[in-house]
C-alpha cells in the first residue's frame, strides 16, 4: 500500500494516463476542471499603433464588477457556466449540470478549498459509480490545459471597453460560440 501511494505521488501524470485509459474503455468522458474570474478591469494587450499617436485606454473599473467562470475542458469541447460567487454551492451546481449532460465522468481538478469542501465530497460520494475524480498535483497549473483556454478567453476581451459585467459576459459568449476562440487540445496524459 505504501509503495502504491509513493508511486502515485512521484508520477501523477502516469497515474492520470492509467485512469484515462481504464475509464474511457468503460464509456467515461474525461474533463479537466478549473475556474477563473473576469472583471471590468481592462485587459490591456500589446498592439500596433500609428507612430506619434498617443493611445488612450478607457476603462470602467469597479472591484465589485466581476464574475466567475467554472469550466470543463474535454476532448474537442468546453463546457462553462457563469456565476456571481465562487464557492462550493456554485461548484456543486456546475458538477450537477456536467453530470446531467454526460452520465459518466472522469474529472481532474485542483485542490481549491471549494473543491474539497463537505458539500462537494458528499456529491462525489453519492455519485461515486458514475463520477470518478483525481486531484491535480499542488502548485502545478502548467499541466492543466484549461489554463491556456482562459488565456485565450482573455485575448477575446482584451483592449475593449465594457459598460458592465453583463455586456462583457454576452460579448464573451458570442465570441466563443462564433468559434473566435479555439478549443485547446487536451494534453497527451489526458488522452486515451
Amino acid at each position: 500500500m505504501r509503495r502504491e501511494l509513493a508511486r502515485r505521488k512521484l508520477n501523477p501524470l502516469k497515474n492520470a494516463r492509467r485512469l484515462v485509459r481504464r475509464y474511457t474503455k468503460k464509456g467515461f468522458k474525461v474533463f479537466i476542471l478549473d475556474e477563473t474570474t473576469l472583471g471590468l478591469m481592462p485587459i490591456v494587450q500589446r498592439g500596433w499603433y500609428p507612430r506619434g499617436k498617443k493611445v488612450i485606454a478607457n476603462f470602467n473599473y469597479s472591484k465589485r464588477e466581476r464574475f466567475h467562470v467554472f469550466g470543463a475542458l474535454g476532448r474537442g469541447v468546453i463546457r462553462y457556466l457563469f456565476y456571481d460567487e465562487m464557492n462550493q454551492d456554485a461548484f456543486t451546481h456546475f458538477l450537477r449540470c456536467l453530470k446531467y449532460s454526460y452520465r459518466k465522468l472522469l474529472l481532474f481538478f485542483d485542490r481549491a478549498p471549494y473543491h474539497t469542501s463537505g458539500k462537494v465530497k458528499r456529491f462525489l460520494l453519492r455519485n461515486e459509480r458514475t463520477v470518478k475524480y483525481e486531484f491535480l498535483p499542488k502548485k502545478s497549473p502548467e499541466i492543466s490545459p484549461i489554463e491556456i483556454e482562459w488565456r485565450e478567453w482573455r485575448k477575446l476581451i482584451g483592449n475593449r471597453y465594457f459598460n458592465d459585467k453583463e455586456e462583457m459576459r454576452s460579448c464573451l459568449q458570442r465570441r466563443i460560440q462564433s468559434d473566435d476562440c479555439p478549443i485547446i487540445r487536451l494534453f497527451d496524459y489526458l488522452m486515451p
